[in-house]
């Protein structure tokens, strides 16, 4: 373990899980010692790592890094709890050893954060580098985010700042039980206890790799999500009948795949439901009709055969009426243009 030198606490702790990230780890600290905000303490956790991640963290000098090299693979949440409980900072930075922080990150999300005391965890808007280049934005007020977090996980971990004392008086940690979706499980035990944000600005470039945990274990993350969404799903009383189970794990689909029309027929039925059920709750239904009409669009476009028989299928459901039209008609275009293809010469 490298000590740092600070007397006083700082006002961030930036806490990093490394597990085999020797390949972009250099970038990824770089990028958090460069931060123009510089009152931090840097807690780097090895998880046990086989290849020179180990090697890297320790031919930095800075004083503000503390290095604790497991010998065994853990798993992230035994890893990140230990850091929170070390962390002396009033806000904990979360970072990831492939990612990239932009300079004003941190400056920018602990300003926000100082004007507004009732918030408890702000995120912000990322860029996808390596296998993809899109901008992902993300919900930014709290209305929204807290009505569609049994829908969605708003947040992007590594680009989160959580204030402390929010996690230490309500006793709240990463669940090993949930290993995989830990993230999402704590952002929404979050949301029932403080308010939550998103800065709209792209703050953290988010790298797209296969070894990335979310790509190696997809399947289990995919689980684990339907699990929270479940138990949020409770939370706002909107009901789940058993009959409608298998058409739920349909949501949690995210490769392509060859739906049969009674799939889609289950899967938009479900959607439509639950619709009718935030009409009837409290919740902002534009703000939950926003939402299921992109899972909708996207339950259509993981489709590995589009077909001509999709068109009147998709403009006759009511959910249409809500998905962006540039989209909608992107794939009405490649049913059609699949079709023409399939056409004898």
């Amino acid at each position: 373990m490298i000590l740092n030198n600070y007397i006083s606490p700082p006002l961030v702790t930036v806490l990093m899980g490394v597990y085999n990230a020797a390949t972009y780890l250099h970038e990824s600290i770089d990028s958090i010692l460069h931060q123009t905000f510089t009152d931090f303490e840097f807690l780097i956790y090895n998880d046990g790592s086989t290849d020179t991640t180990a090697e890297i963290v320790r031919s930095y000098t800075d004083p503000r890094i503390i290095f604790f090299d497991n010998p065994v693979n853990r798993s992230v949440s035994p890893n990140m709890n230990e850091g929170i409980d070390r962390a002396r900072g009033r806000y904990i930075v979360r970072m990831d050893g492939d990612d990239i922080a932009h300079p004003e990150r941190i400056a920018r999300q602990l300003a926000y954060m100082e004007a507004h005391p009732e918030v408890g965890l702000c995120g912000s808007a990322v860029r996808y580098i390596g296998a993809s280049k899109a901008i992902k934005l993300v919900p930014t007020d709290n209305g929204t985010i807290q009505y569609t977090m049994w829908l969605q996980n708003s947040f992007f971990q590594p680009a989160v700042i959580i204030r402390t004392q929010v996690l230490l008086d309500n006793n709240l940690r990463y669940n090993v039980a949930y290993e995989c979706a830990e993230d999402y499980k704590l952002w929404a035990d979050m949301c029932s206890v403080t308010e939550v944000h998103n800065l709209s600005e792209v703050l953290l470039d988010y790298r797209i790799h296969p070894h990335q945990i979310s790509r190696r274990r997809s399947l289990a993350q995919r689980q684990v999500s339907a699990r929270i969404q479940r138990e949020q799903m409770e939370r706002l009383n909107i009901r789940l009948e058993p009959a409608q189970t298998s058409a739920f794990e349909l949501l949690t689909i995210g490769e392509p795949h060859t739906f049969t029309s009674n799939e889609y027929e289950q899967v938009a039925t479900l959607l439509e439901d639950f619709g009718r059920q935030a009409r009837q709750s409290a919740m902002p239904v534009h703000i939950v009709y926003q939402v299921l009409s992109q899972q909708w669009a996207r339950i259509l476009e993981a489709t590995q055969q589009y077909r001509l028989a999709l068109i009147p299928f998709v403009m006759r459901q009511p959910l249409r009426k809500h998905i962006a039209s540039g989209r909608l008609l992107k794939l009405l275009t490649k049913c059609l243009i699949s079709w023409q293809v399939k056409q004898p010469v």
